[in-house]
């Protein structure tokens, strides 16, 4: 039973990283798009 529970807390760890990783590189091309506009912006503030 408990090492059930270990596998579990392993695949929800394996996933919740995957998801980690697919939302850093979406939101890294995001900045990449979008930071220069962003710092032009602040610089007009």
């Amino acid at each position: 039973m408990i090492s059930l529970s270990i596998e579990l807390l392993y695949l929800k760890a394996h996933f919740l990283r995957h998801i980690g990783e697919c939302a850093l590189k979406s939101f890294k091309a995001f900045c990449g798009q979008n930071l220069p506009a962003v710092f032009h912006h602040a610089d007009q503030m």
